[in-house]
């Protein structure tokens, strides 16, 4: 972790510091006389339990309004005093003025020329502004600049004070890739040195590890609004560059396409036995493959900033691009991380195995998606009003973490576990003056006020329980904290919030923080923020103070003396000319109604604070009875909680009753899926829950879906081979493997079942790193490639975590691959241009944490492997289709048919599976398989009728996992009767593939036609008995018609069944060249993968003229797809692209359908349909 590192080493403190400059010397505008006056209200600030703090004003220059002040707090006191130049604001208490004038002070002390750290440049200065203006340090005793630290800090409010400086911080977290390590390229293939954002040292050696570097943008974003003209450009161009190369490395390194979301650790809580389950111990991996709120918001606020700079740019397929990216970002992150049922956001999906929502949450996280706009209304309105609150301010976490001291490497104390974070109490203010939740916003000011009034300094965090700054780790003089004091007064009381475009300013001010620190006043001053060349100062009237409770709301507002709308969003221009004073005065009426919020948290109550320690699944069985497991409490006593259960991140079991034991009687599949179970419990007085237990898996009897490929036979490039005793058994392995650049090792599977599978290796580190920090993450890349045709059917990095040592075996995140029966595949793991840590860029080329982790000579990403892994997920299920429901025949004459087509991902060939047919008139017969070109089956069987009349033909086939049967109904018409039949298609609906109609029985003997229909609709030219699939076809259903002339002169038309949509053309996907470390390769033709779980859709809303229409879709998987809607009434197309239809009134009584098509590259496409008749 980064901070164990550099705390350790970074307590030494530079004891000059910069001063700022203000850009243009400004005095108070006659409207703000009133600065010299002195202040009737709050100067004390009183805790619950009787501690206090107080602020004197010792001083008041009279003929420029500074004041000096003196914070008294226990047995200390403090002095400080205005800088003339500086922001200030005055509003009428003495308390809110000095905490305003002592974050100021306190972020001249944390500004400098130069930095440094242990871990970095042997310790000696390292300079952090090419332009001389300086830049900011993390805090007191953390003198380095940290990403996420900085950004936040950018983002609350230091920018407005000092944007320069601000800009030069963010800048020096900025780096191009060392020379000699894939140093030509961009992440977008572009040439360039590939600059990006860095992520910092941190959990099991940093990226991809920890994956919040993006909250970069959320910074850089507040620096292009406040940056004067002449800086602006520049650094735009720049930033730019950084976040387009990031979010492309992202997307093909961490995004996981299954969810939609991006993996690795929660945003700034990185003590990750606090925050995650304790079992994780030292496997990182575990961090690795989760995917945080957070951290998905801020990746979320990187692409869409790319966007909108790409629009700017003129780069519209980035744009276009970017735009979509961050669209399905949004939309995949305000449903999967939702908790419905709490009224909350849940703080992350924890893993591969159990891609669940936890039922914890995370207050930054839940800040972060509210100011974004990501969460719609209604959850940021709930998520607001229900997060909990102590009187320290609102928990980082919640609920908090029981420790299982066997699992805990790491000091139990307060830290994030039992903490309150001023910068994120800052955010959360945010989001609750956004909502309009006067009652959160009230509590969290007095928060705000409450650390620096009591212990003399914006401390970077509080313990919860004790209300003190006794923590495991702290700091006085903390940037972010300091930011968001600054982004109390001028984001929230004065309303001052910038954007690209300008300016808004909307004053949030509750009754109840006016009543508490400044009843008197009537008007409220802010002066002095440096606003793009121009000084700006805002005025705020107050009503009359007669309200107790509610938001107050704006009624008025006007820019230099011209009224404009409260809404407006104010210009540079509409402030004046560079280098002048811009004066905005807002008018404030009558409050809104009042909005209730959490109560303050018991601190005292175990279980009103705590969740029960985390559960375990002690032992799983398959029986006969179902899937049973053995629950262990980790000594929470069962009769205080309820416990739900979870297969495979779905509850299976809710709120059930505290028991050792429980039997999953609904796992139908367990022979062909390998179920993973997680449990978890809830106290049954609270509410509060605990992490979910360790996934246990069912890898089939004695794990036989579990295949290892043993080092022994691998191909090796790179390393050296090895032998060590793990648990008492002598292992071979590659030695010292992954630090060249031409580096892969191939091992050789040959998949069992058509299915899709998990790939991993298993791996120790080379070097006993740190599993709390470093920058030396293992990572490579992991390719699947038909050892035939030589197609790659899966690439993606791995990740391999520090884990502290290389005498014990840790195993790799995964990489998901759809494999096929039989086929034969190669796994190459190998050195690649994205499978790079942060020790391949210039920034770190000085680190050296330890004598293992020393990288002024190179990056290091060396493992030891021992074996790959190939875990069977789900095999395709056994499926059986009647070839029609409907057949006919003549008495006395054969019946010689295809019955039914057959699917299993465990039958290879005809013989793996065995069928009969029972004709309906005491007959049976086994059926006939045989096996298609497309690698399914058929059923045929053959059968005399000797009677006529109606009977019905079972068809029953199985493959050694399941057995399922399907019906036809047989009509069996007497002699001299026309008899017709229903045709059937065979064959493969994809482009390039060719589909054949049986048309079954005809008598008498008559010549046929044909003709084949898209949607319904004949094919022009299509009337042979066989149809060539062609691209104008795809995503059609295709039927055919066939009908016969009678010798009696009728005619009889008989239509088919559709087919399921015709597939795209085959996809082409990159290969490895063999592990060359560049991912290039031929292009193979590759067969379109079929969806896990396809679309759903549902219409909802009153089926009734004038009303609306919705359409319930549920996206399919894996995902993001595309999917594209279209509305019917009847066959006529009445709206695209829209989810809700109206309905009019010359649509009654018709059928209104709604039809989604859903696509994904290299997947076939499908349609999904849903219909209502609208009522008369």
């Amino acid at each position: 972790m980064k901070r164990n590192i550099r705390r350790r080493r970074a307590l030494a403190v530079a004891a000059a510091a910069a001063i700022i400059a203000p850009l243009v010397a400004t005095s108070a505008p006659s409207a703000l006389a009133a600065a010299c006056d002195t202040p009737t209200g709050a100067t004390t600030y009183t805790d619950p339990d009787g501690a206090s703090g107080s602020v004197a004003i010792t001083d008041t220059d009279s003929s420029t309004c500074k004041r000096t002040y003196k914070l008294t707090y226990g047995n200390d006191t403090s002095t400080f005093s205005e800088t003339q130049g500086d922001p200030r604001v005055r509003t009428g208490s003495a308390a809110l003025d000095g905490m305003y004038a002592l974050a100021l002070q306190e972020s001249k002390e944390v500004s400098r020329d130069s930095v440094t750290d242990g871990a970095y440049n042997s310790f000696q200065p390292i300079n952090c502004s090419a332009d001389g203006t300086g830049c900011f340090i993390t805090g007191e005793n953390w003198t380095f600049v940290w990403t996420r630290d900085v950004s936040y800090a950018a983002s609350l409010g230091l920018t407005a004070v000092d944007p320069v400086r601000m800009r030069n911080t963010l800048n020096f977290k900025l780096s191009e890739r060392r020379s000699g390590y894939w140093d030509d390229l961009n992440s977008d293939g572009t040439t360039g040195k590939d600059l990006q954002i860095i992520q910092d040292s941190g959990t099991g050696g940093s990226y991809p590890n920890s994956t919040d570097r993006v909250s970069w943008a959320v910074g850089a974003q507040e620096i292009m609004a406040w940056l004067p003209d002449n800086f602006r450009a520049a650094f735009e161009t720049r930033a730019y560059t950084a976040i387009s190369n990031t979010i492309e490395h992202d997307r093909q390194v961490i995004f996981d396409t299954t969810n939609g979301l991006y993996s690795g650790e929660s945003s700034f809580l990185d003590w990750r036995w606090q925050t995650y389950p304790q079992w994780i111990g030292k496997d990182m991996t575990q961090v690795a493959q989760s995917m945080s709120l957070s951290t998905n918001v801020t990746h979320w606020v990187a692409i869409n900033l790319a966007a909108q700079l790409a629009t700017e740019d003129g780069d519209s397929a980035k744009a276009t691009k970017y735009r979509s990216w961050a669209d399905e970002l949004a939309d995949n992150i305000r449903t999967k991380f939702w908790l419905q049922q709490r009224g909350q956001f849940s703080a992350m999906i924890s893993s591969t195995l159990d891609p669940s929502a936890t039922l914890r949450y995370d207050a930054l996280g839940t800040a972060l998606v509210i100011l974004t706009g990501i969460a719609t209304p209604e959850q940021a309105a709930k998520a607001v009003a229900n997060y909990p609150q102590t009187v320290a301010g609102p928990p980082v976490i919640w609920p908090q973490q029981q420790v299982i001291s066997s699992l805990q490497p790491q000091q139990t104390s307060s830290y994030h576990n039992e903490g309150a974070w001023p910068f994120i109490t800052a955010y959360m203010l945010l989001a609750a003056a956004k909502v309009g939740n006067d009652t959160a916003a009230s509590e969290q000011v007095d928060a705000m006020m409450r650390t620096p009034m009591l212990y003399g300094s914006n401390y970077e965090n509080i313990n919860i329980v004790s209300g003190a700054k006794n923590t495991a780790m702290n700091s006085r003089k903390q940037l972010w904290s300091i930011a968001g004091m600054l982004g109390m007064f001028q984001r929230v009381f004065f309303g001052v919030n910038a954007s690209r475009d300008g300016l808004t300013i909307a004053p949030s001010i509750s009754a109840q923080t006016r009543n508490k620190y400044f009843a008197d006043s009537e008007n409220l001053t802010l002066t002095g923020l440096n606003y793009r060349g121009r000084k700006l100062n805002v005025t705020v009237k107050l009503p009359d103070a007669t309200a107790s409770k509610g938001m107050y709301t704006v009624t008025a507002m006007t820019v230099n003396g011209n009224s404009v709308a409260p809404d407006t969003t104010i210009t540079a221009d509409m402030l004046g000319p560079t280098g002048s004073e811009g004066n905005v005065v807002v008018t404030l009426g009558a409050p809104q109604a009042s909005v209730s919020a959490h109560a303050v948290v018991p601190v005292t109550s175990t279980e009103a604070l705590w969740g029960p320690k985390d559960p375990a699944i002690s032992s799983l069985n398959v029986t006969n009875r179902g899937v049973e497991l053995a629950i262990d409490y980790n000594g929470t006593e069962p009769s205080r909680v309820t416990m739900d259960v979870l297969r495979d991140g779905v509850v299976v079991a809710q709120d059930i009753p505290g028991q050792s034991t429980y039997t999953d009687r609904t796992a139908a599949q367990a022979s062909t899926t390998s179920y993973c179970y997680t449990v978890r419990l809830t106290y049954t007085s609270s509410g509060n829950t605990s992490q979910p237990s360790k996934p246990a898996c069912y890898w089939g009897a004695n794990d036989s879906r579990i295949t290892t490929i043993d080092s022994n036979s691998f191909d090796r490039v790179g390393g050296e081979w090895g032998e060590k005793t793990i648990g008492g058994q002598t292992r071979r392995y590659v030695k010292n493997w992954g630090n060249g650049l031409t580096d892969s090792l191939t091992g050789r599977f040959t998949a069992s079942a058509t299915g899709s599978y998990l790939v991993q290796v298993s791996y120790a580190a080379t070097a006993v790193r740190d599993i709390t920090g470093g920058v030396s993450s293992g990572i490579k890349m992991l390719s699947v490639i038909d050892d035939t045709t030589g197609e790659t059917v899966a690439r993606k990095p791995i990740v391999m975590s520090n884990y502290g040592t290389w005498d014990e075996i840790n195993r790799s995140t995964f990489v998901p691959a759809n494999l096929t029966k039989g086929r034969t595949y190669k796994i190459v793991v190998s050195a690649d241009r994205l499978a790079v840590n942060m020790g391949y860029f210039t920034i770190n080329s000085t680190y050296r944490a330890s004598d293992t982790e020393e990288l002024s000579q190179a990056p290091m990403n060396a493992n030891d492997i021992f074996d790959m892994r190939v875990l069977l997920k789900e095999a395709e299920p056994l499926k059986v289709t009647a070839i029609s429901d409907a057949l006919t025949a003549a008495q006395g004459e054969p019946v010689d048919t295809i019955l039914a087509t057959v699917t299993s991902g465990t039958a290879v060939e005809a013989s793996d599976l065995t069928a009969s047919v029972a004709w309906g008139d005491g007959s049976q017969d086994a059926g006939a398989i045989a096996t298609t070109t497309d690698g399914s089956f058929t059923v045929s069987g053959a059968h005399t009728y000797p009677s006529a009349g109606l009977y019905t033909a079972t068809v029953t086939v199985s493959d050694g996992t399941a057995t399922q049967t399907v019906t036809s109904r047989v009509s069996v018409k007497a002699p001299g009767t026309n008899v017709s039949s229903v045709p059937a298609i065979t064959g493969t609906a994809g482009v390039g593939g060719t589909l054949n109609a049986l048309v079954g029985t005809w008598r008498p003997a008559v010549s046929l036609e044909y003709q084949w229909l898209s949607d319904g609709k004949p094919i022009a030219g299509a009337t042979g008995a066989s149809l060539a699939v062609t691209a104008a076809l795809v995503g059609s259903r295709i039927s055919v018609q066939v009908t016969g002339q009678f010798p009696d002169g009728k005619a009889v038309t008989e239509t088919s069944r559709a087919t399921d949509p015709v597939t795209a053309p085959a996809a082409t996907n990159p290969g490895t060249g063999g592990g060359d470390g560049n991912g290039t390769g031929g292009t193979k033709p590759k067969a379109p993968k079929k969806f896990t779980k396809r679309t759903t859709v549902r219409i909802t809303g009153k089926a009734k003229a004038k009303k609306k229409l919705k359409a319930r879709i549920k996206r399919a998987k894996p995902g993001p797809v595309k999917i594209k809607i279209t509305w019917y009434v009847g066959k006529k197309v009445v709206k695209k692209g829209s989810k809700t239809l109206k309905i009019k009134k010359k649509w009654r009584a018709k059928k209104v359908r709604v039809k989604v098509t859903t696509s994904k590259s290299g997947y076939a496409t499908t349609t999904a349909s849903a219909k209502v008749r609208i009522k008369r």
